[in-house]
């Protein structure tokens, strides 16, 4: 018996089918819509930690001008601060200088210098849960939103 081989078998072209390729194509879709609002989140929550980082650093260089100043928390102490924190941010987070500020920092001294407050916003404005950090010399740790939607301290801080 002989067996009839068709003459484009030898020449076949292998390759991916059209639905092999949707398939792939519906799978990298799929994996791209769970994942990006887990990347949307973590980043959110990467800024809220450097907000928080930068507040600290704000808040231990109050405390070192006012020990040089007999515990009062002078004027010149805002730009002492914000020189060496600027320093410290730029070495931390932009080593090489193409980042720029995401964060407006002020310090305000209250109390005829017995106290400050440290705010720190996001200058993009897209956290609306934690959108401006507080900070004071006692340690006392607010936030506002953007929206007035509900949020904690722990959410936005880390921790209480």
């Amino acid at each position: 018996m002989k067996t009839c081989k068709h003459p484009v078998s030898k020449n076949r072209i292998q390759g991916f089918t059209l639905i092999e390729v949707m398939v792939v194509v519906a799978i990298i879709a799929f994996l791209a819509a769970i994942s990006w609002p887990i990347y949307q989140a973590q980043r959110l929550k990467s800024q809220r930690t450097e907000a928080v980082s930068i507040a600290s650093m704000l808040r231990l260089e109050m405390e070192r001008c006012a020990s040089d100043n007999n515990g009062i928390y002078v004027n010149g102490c805002i730009a002492t601060t914000t020189s060496a924190v600027d320093s410290a941010i730029k070495a931390k987070y932009d080593p090489t200088g193409t980042r720029g500020d995401i964060y407006n920092r002020a310090i305000v001294i209250t109390g005829g210098g017995t106290g400050y407050t440290i705010t720190i916003s996001n200058i993009p404005h897209n956290d609306n849960d934690c959108d401006t950090f507080t900070l004071n010399n006692l340690g006392s740790k607010g936030f506002s939103t953007i929206n007035g939607a509900i949020s904690n301290t722990v959410r936005c801080w880390g921790s209480n």
